[in-house]
Formats: structure tokens, sequence, C-alpha cells
């Protein structure tokens, strides 16, 4: 196990006794003490809040898609992404779209992935019709498995 591992396994506890004393054993040969822990605890307590923070900002609007402009925007990791009104996580209507820095950033021993505006662009047309299409083959899914259901159901009776 890594060190993040064994630091996960000890803020989690309910160990047995024996598990309780074998993971000692090892956090301290790779030298892991109780600071390592209580780091740990808080950069997960960071992250969790960081992504609640995330989840609680979308309301109806939420963004869809990774899609690069240029080459130049993939080696700098410049993502555009569209802006949609939804219902349900159902993208609805295209607002606008979006160039999104996106980098990986470590707190602690968590990995968090962080995104930047940087501007507005035009609506990106690529991406919208990808979206309609992939909502529209849902739909599709959908109905042919409801349909197979109800098919089914009647065959069967």
């Amino acid at each position: 196990m890594s060190d993040e591992q064994l630091l996960q396994v000890a803020a989690e506890g309910g160990l047995t006794e024996e598990a309780a004393l074998a993971l000692r054993t090892e956090m301290g040969a790779r030298k892991l003490g109780s600071h390592d822990l209580d780091g740990y605890r808080k950069d997960q307590e960071q992250l969790r809040t960081e992504q609640q923070q995330e989840r609680n900002n979308s309301g109806f609007f939420r963004l869809f898609g990774h899609s690069f402009l240029s080459e130049e925007d993939r080696k700098q990791g410049i993502e555009v992404r569209t802006k949609w009104l939804t219902s349900r996580g159902i993208p609805i209507i295209p607002v606008a779209s979006y160039r999104y820095l996106r980098k990986q950033r470590t707190i602690g021993k968590a990995t968090v992935v962080q995104e930047k505006l940087t501007d507005r662009v035009p609506l990106y047309w690529p991406q919208v019709l990808l979206a309609y299409a992939k909502g529209l083959a849902w739909a599709v899914v959908a109905i042919v498995l409801g349909g197979l259901y109800v098919w089914l159901r009647k065959t069967y009776q």
C-alpha cells in the first residue's frame, strides 16, 4: 500500500486490535506519525469542502464538454466548455462557451482538478451538436429498452 492508502485506512478506523497493531507498525516503519494522519484528515476535509462548493454552484446551469480550440490550447491545458440550462442534469439550451484553464493541484496527498475561467468565446457548435446527439442517443436507448420491456412482459405473461 502507498503512504496515502495507509493514512486513509488509519483515518477510517474500525480495525480489529491485530489490524490496528499491524497498521501502527507499518506506519512507524515508514515514519508516518499522528501529525501525518492529522494532515491527511485536514486535506481530505478541505477536498470535500471544495467539491461540495462546486456541486452547490451548479443549480440550473451546468458545464458540458472538454474540447480544445487549437493544438496550442491542448498543450496549455485550456479547454472549451459549454454552459447549458439543464433540467435534472440533462442539457436543454446552450447558453455560452468558455475557455477554462484546467490544472491538477495536490493538497497534501489528495489531488484536485482546478478549472479557472480564462475568457468567453462564441458558442462552440461542435460541442453543442455533440451534446444534443448524445442526449438523443440516450433517449432512443431508453425508448427501445422501454419498448422491449413492455413487449417481453406481454409475451411472457
